[in-house]
């Protein structure tokens, strides 16, 4: 007997093994404390009020951008908090082990986390399901703590969560992590932490713990690391991988990866990030492209305008995108520290911001069509001129035109820069058009007057129209339906 217990303390022990959670927790400290100061402190107020209309609950979501260090933080606290629970469980990966069908699984491993024992393999999901509520309904009263680690769809939560069950989890605490809020709002989980990236001086520690073997910069490469931070945006994912990558290496070197990383992104990096991009739908990730290649920092209404002159939802779009976190909005003043950038109609606007990398992966998906659909820096406009696409380039007086209008591209929106002169028909798709006239203040104002927008641009179905440094007589001609 007394062999059976020392067997059973070994077994519990092992069972209580902390996880291993980084190499180099930095800044794991303040999350966890900020975590629980904004997160838990609410849930055990709720709890409590709970408690009282017997419906206690106490869970948490944990949400954030790819790579944001969502499964780090869940560790941490789970390492941190498995001694106040009698059992716990924290099950990994739940959305790929989902995409293999092998849910059966995860709930598997979950009864036996919970209750010990070894329950049978369970032949379909209904099956699994069946037998945890019929298990947890009959466990109130115990103290549980359950991680379920990268969920991104409702059914995953239907087979390893049971909210609708009163009292069932009133001494437990589960931890949600997730790339998508939608999910997290639709199952009812009002408590969230979103992860909003590391602070300059975490990051720029995690960059050189990765880097140099070392909590700070070696001499000579303080510039070079602030350039990667600049880069990185507090990402610990790019922090991590990027600094692997100049891991002692030259300065030089350094300096060519860093041209390397501002035309495209390393592809460990771009995986992670492409996971929640891809549970989009097919409107919802041309607005992502749309918002990468031309709308970050620019007002929301603008886009919105646009995206329905196509006859999509950009309304419904963009709260998708921002439940994925994918963009955020900003208000607009915000945005270069100043004073407010554009002006529409009445009032201030909101404005759309969007991670550096994630930006950039809108714009490497926009590259990789078949055919150019969205075209904004000057060389991709050149090089149209030896591809036979219905492309204008002209040079008058240090001033260019650009301009991509052609209805089999599906070019919808589009970008004149220095528009002078006149040019060829075009065709009639153009939604969203932009006016940049050069800045000439050593010339009188009479100079940057123009008698109407060239009669050539049309206009039929244009939504949306700013002009910088222009100013018309008439905005166009008398014909200009």
């Amino acid at each position: 007997e007394f062999k059976n217990i020392v067997l059973a303390v070994q077994k519990e022990v092992k069972r209580k093994k902390p996880l291993f959670v980084a190499r180099y927790p930095v800044g794991l400290k303040r999350i966890v404390e900020d975590f629980e100061r904004q997160s838990v402190n609410e849930l055990v107020q709720d709890f409590e009020r709970n408690r009282q209309l017997n419906e206690g609950k106490h869970i948490v979501g944990i949400c954030g951008m790819g790579g944001s260090g969502k499964t780090t933080l869940a560790k941490e606290l789970f390492n941190r908090k498995r001694s106040e629970y009698t059992r716990d469980s924290f099950l990994f990966d739940v959305r790929e082990v989902a995409a293999r069908n092998e849910l059966p699984t995860l709930q598997r491993k979950l009864l036996k986390d919970l209750f010990g024992g070894n329950p049978p393999n369970f032949r379909s999901i209904e099956e699994g399901t069946s037998n945890l509520r019929d298990r947890l309904g009959k466990s109130k009263n115990s103290s549980f703590l359950i991680v379920l680690d990268d969920i991104d769809d409702l059914k995953q939560l239907d087979a390893l969560l049971f909210m609708d069950i009163p009292n069932i989890y009133a001494n437990s605490l589960v931890i949600v992590t997730t790339l998508d809020v939608g999910v997290l709002i639709s199952a009812g989980i009002p408590s969230r932490y979103s992860l909003q990236g590391m602070n300059r001086d975490d990051g720029r520690e995690l960059f050189s713990w990765h880097s140099f073997g070392q909590s700070h910069p070696a001499s000579g490469y303080e510039n070079l690391v602030d350039d990667f931070l600049q880069v990185c945006g507090g990402l610990p994912l790019s922090l991590q991988v990027l600094g692997r990558h100049v891991y002692c290496r030259p300065a030089n070197y350094w300096q060519l990866q860093l041209g390397k990383l501002r035309r495209s992104l390393p592809g460990e990096i771009r995986d992670r990030l492409k996971i929640s991009v891809d549970a989009l739908d097919w409107e919802e990730r041309q607005i992502f492209i749309d918002i990468a290649c031309f709308f970050v920092n620019k007002p929301k209404s603008v886009a919105i305008r646009s995206w329905e002159g196509s006859g999509w939802s950009g309304h419904l779009a963009l709260e998708t995108l921002k439940d994925r976190c994918l963009v955020e909005e900003i208000e607009i003043w915000r945005l270069d520290g100043l004073e407010p950038m554009w002006v529409w109609d009445q009032g201030m606007d909101l404005g759309l911001r969007m991670h550096d990398h994630l930006r950039d992966l809108g714009r490497e998906m926009a590259n990789e069509l078949n055919h150019p659909s969205r075209l904004w820096r000057p060389r991709d406009l050149k090089s149209l001129e030896f591809m036979g696409f219905q492309n204008i380039l002209s040079q008058t007086k240090g001033r260019s035109f650009y301009s991509i209008f052609d209805e089999s591209m599906n070019s919808r929106i589009t970008y004149f820069v220095g528009a002078s002169g006149d040019s060829p028909e075009t065709s009639t798709a153009l939604l969203w058009l932009q006016l940049d006239y050069l800045d000439r203040p050593h010339l009188p104002l009479d100079a940057s007057i123009h008698p109407s927008i060239p009669s050539w641009i049309p206009l039929q179905n244009l939504q949306c129209l700013r002009i910088n440094n222009g100013y018309f007589k008439r905005l166009w001609q008398s014909h200009v339906q």
